[in-house]
């Protein structure tokens, strides 16, 4: 048996021309500065990468190890981070300049049995959840979502530890 579909006038491709771009900058640090809009008024980039999403926001926006490397965030909380976060990519939008924000899926930062208890991603995970803003959570212990060892143990460093 065989089975035809034909869809009138429909095209499964995108037909949208890929966006292309002259200008782009990226910025880590000092993207909370009061000259930071004035100088993308004076560039005109079309692009910009700013801010910090996935693991490093929910590892340190709720510390203050989050005004440090990596992410320099201009704010401490999650909520007051997430809001500064979009108004500055609001601001970029009337401006006319796409943003793409930093996305690191390689590693989390924090501790999930610190001598204080977690800290950075896994006390959000632990703690932190908001099960309104982002569902339940995916398994009951963070640990199941790292990558292993080839013995079954997550695979860690200390190059962006922070203290309890």
């Amino acid at each position: 048996m065989c089975c035809l579909f034909a869809f009138a006038g429909v095209s499964l491709a995108d037909e949208r021309p890929p966006f292309r771009f002259n200008r782009m900058f990226a910025h880590w640090a000092e993207y909370d500065s009061p000259d930071y809009l004035s100088f993308v008024d004076d560039t005109k980039p079309e692009l910009v990468q700013v801010g910090f999403y996935g693991g490093h926001f929910y590892s340190l926006a709720h510390t203050p190890f989050g005004k440090g490397y990596p992410g320099h965030f201009p704010v401490q909380g999650l909520a007051e981070l997430g809001d500064w976060q979009q108004k500055l990519n609001g601001e970029l939008h009337k401006r006319g300049v796409k943003t793409v924000g930093h996305f690191n899926v390689e590693f989390l930062v924090g501790d999930p049995d610190g001598p204080k208890g977690p800290t950075g991603f896994f006390k959000f995970y632990r703690e932190l959840w908001d099960e309104k803003a982002l569902g339940k959570r995916p398994v009951a212990d963070p640990l199941q979502l790292l990558e292993k060892n080839a013995d079954g143990t997550p695979i860690t460093n200390t190059t962006y530890s922070i203290a309890a």
